[in-house]
């Protein structure tokens, strides 16, 4: 049942692992990558713990050490293939579509603040329809002085919304993420956090005490609007 959500105006969403199951593309590219600096590769379930920093990030995770021209040629092929194979397998975890719908025929804002690169963060949003389904604003760590957990990207998202004003009412709002750092970025940028059950890493976010755990989609809603003080 989803029921009033009036003391919830906004929310603020990462996207891989939250909104997107993306892994499997992007061990793909990162594979690719590996391959061609002849570096060893990954199973594809094991590149999960890599994602959540960005591209930099998910290479020097991979063992690579920036700064290295072997590290450039990587990071080159990365990008090259991520971007022919983005949309392959990535799609909505199962009932976000639902959960997003419902939010937008209620008429709360949705942002989504990631540290993936914005020209990848933007053809995943155009492949999925992000602003058909009420999303309003777009930020990612490339865009900002520093990414997460750097409270400026989800101030850039909230910023472009024309909603930054949201980030200090009260009650205050939610970051909705998977990972330890979108703990961290919500505590960094005054929000609450709350973190999905079906992420890369929601058993090292839950270590950090989130505000809220949400096991379904679908009960989001009823889960914010209980905590809402």
């Amino acid at each position: 049942m989803l029921t009033g959500m009036t003391t919830t105006t906004t929310l603020c969403f990462d996207l891989d692992g939250t909104l997107v199951d993306s892994y499997l593309d992007i061990a793909t590219a990162l594979n690719a990558a590996l391959q061609t600096v002849g570096a060893p590769v990954f199973e594809a379930e094991s590149v999960k713990r890599l994602i959540g920093g960005g591209v930099v990030q998910l290479l020097a995770n991979a063992s690579l050490k920036p700064g290295t021209e072997e590290f450039e040629q990587a990071m080159s092929v990365f990008r090259s293939s991520y971007a022919r194979c983005l949309a392959d397998t990535t799609g909505f975890y199962p009932g976000v579509r639902s959960l997003l719908e419902a939010l937008r025929d209620r008429g709360i804002p949705v942002v989504v603040a990631t540290n993936k690169p914005a020209v990848f963060t933007r053809a995943i949003a155009r492949h999925l329809g992000f602003e058909q389904l009420g999303i309003v604003a777009l930020a990612s760590g490339d865009e900002t002085p520093a990414k997460k957990p750097d409270p400026s990207v989800i101030r850039l998202a909230y910023a472009r919304a024309a909603l930054t004003s949201a980030l200090t009412a009260s009650p205050r709002p939610f970051y909705v993420g998977d990972m330890p750092v979108d703990v961290e970025s919500a505590r960094a940028a005054g929000m609450r956090s709350a973190i999905v059950a079906w992420g890369f890493d929601p058993r090292g976010a839950v270590a950090l005490s989130p505000d809220a755990f949400i096991e379904d989609p679908m009960d989001l809603i009823e889960r914010l609007a209980r905590m809402a003080v």
